[in-house]
C-alpha cells in the first residue's frame, strides 16, 4: 500500500495516494514512513495542519527522522508558525549538520520574518553543503535582493541559471533586479526567457506589462 501510494504520489493522484498511505497506516501502525507519505501528500493538497499530526506520529516512532523533521518544518512554516517551523529545522541540523535542504528552509523561514542576515547566512550554508544547489542560490539572490545587495544578487541568480538553465523563476527574479539597475533592455530579455520556459508565469508577464 504504501509503494503503490508513492507510485501514485509521484503521478500527481494526491487523492488516491492519500487513501493508501492510510490503508498503509491500517496495515503497519509502526512505519514510520508511511506516516512522512501521508504527511507529503496532504501537503501536496494544501492541507498543513493535518500533515503536521502525521509528521509527529512519524517522529514518535523514529526521533532522528530528519527527512520527516525537515517536511515538518516547511508545514509549519506555510501555516506561519515560524518559531515552531525554526525549532524543526534546528533539530534536523542538530543530527545532520550538512543537511542542505534543511539550512536552505531555515533561511526561507528566516526570510519570511524578514531576518535578512540569518537567512543570507542559512542559504550560503546550503551552498556549502551542496554546490549545485539551484534553489539555494535563487533564494541567496532574493535576500541579497532585499537587502540591497543588488550585484550579488544578480551574480546568484546567474548561478542558478548556470545550474539550471531552464529555471524561469531565477530568469524572472534576474529582470527584477536588472529593471531596479535600469538596465531594462537585459531585464526585458530576462522576463522573455521566464515566459518561454514557463508560459503560466504570471509575474513575469505582469513585470512585462509595468515596464
Amino acid at each position: 500500500q504504501n509503494n503503490l501510494g508513492n507510485a501514485l504520489h509521484d503521478s500527481g493522484a494526491h487523492d488516491q495516494a492519500v487513501k493508501h498511505y492510510r490503508r498503509a497506516i491500517e496495515i503497519n501502525p509502526n512505519y514510520a514512513e508511511s506516516y512522512n507519505n501521508l504527511g507529503i501528500a496532504l501537503s501536496n493538497q494544501g492541507n498543513s495542519k493535518e500533515a503536521i499530526k502525521y509528521y509527529k506520529h512519524a517522529l514518535k516512532i523514529k526521533h532522528t527522522y530528519i527527512e520527516v523533521l525537515n517536511n515538518l518544518g516547511n508545514a509549519q512554516k506555510d501555516l506561519g508558525k515560524f518559531n515552531a517551523s525554526i525549532d524543526s529545522f534546528k533539530k534536523a541540523l542538530m543530527i545532520k549538520p550538512n543537511f542542505a535542504e534543511a539550512h536552505n528552509n531555515l533561511g526561507l523561514t528566516f526570510h519570511a520574518q524578514h531576518d535578512l542576515e540569518k537567512a543570507i547566512k542559512c542559504f550560503k550554508n546550503a551552498i556549502k553543503y551542496n554546490e549545485a544547489y539551484s534553489e539555494a542560490y535563487n533564494n541567496l539572490g532574493n535576500a541579497q535582493q532585499d537587502y540591497g545587495n543588488l550585484n550579488q544578487a544578480l551574480q546568484n541568480y546567474k548561478r542558478a541559471i548556470k545550474i539550471n538553465p531552464n529555471y524561469a523563476e531565477a530568469y524572472n527574479n534576474m529582470g527584477v533586479v536588472q529593471n531596479d539597475k535600469g538596465t531594462i533592455g537585459d531585464a526585458v530579455e530576462n522576463y522573455k526567457r521566464a515566459i518561454k520556459i514557463d508560459p503560466k508565469h504570471t509575474e513575469a508577464y505582469r513585470h512585462l506589462a509595468n515596464l
